[in-house]
């Protein structure tokens, strides 16, 4: 699961080489810490969640494919989320608040008119 949560996150922020992904094996749990640079928490995050809760949604799966309960934290840690609450807003600002992740091929297949 590690591999997995290092190839997501590092797909989604501008600093891959700063993605750390610590796992921790109990019996029945298993532990994910994550760790993002500063600027790339936003990202990894995402507008209004979506993004960790997707990538908690995917490891609730195979978590239970494993019969293990699985835990993100790091970067869903509420402390570590207020405490960049105002990059988390900046990052939402810059974003065009229609825009979607498709926002580019939209644009190519499906002109406005």
């Amino acid at each position: 699961m590690q591999h997995l949560v290092r190839t997501i996150v590092s797909a989604l922020v501008d600093y891959p080489e700063a993605v750390e992904v610590q796992q921790v094996d109990g019996e029945t749990t298993c532990i994910l810490e994550v760790r993002v640079a500063p600027e790339d928490i936003g990202k990894v995050i995402g507008r209004q969640g979506r993004n960790i809760a997707a990538l908690r949604t995917l490891l609730h799966a195979v978590g239970a494919k494993e019969r293990k309960h699985v835990l993100l934290e790091g970067l869903d840690d509420i402390g570590l989320t207020l405490k960049h609450a105002t990059d988390i807003a900046a990052y939402e600002q810059s974003r065009h608040p229609g825009a979607t992740m498709y926002e580019s091929v939209d644009a190519k297949y499906f002109p406005k008119q």
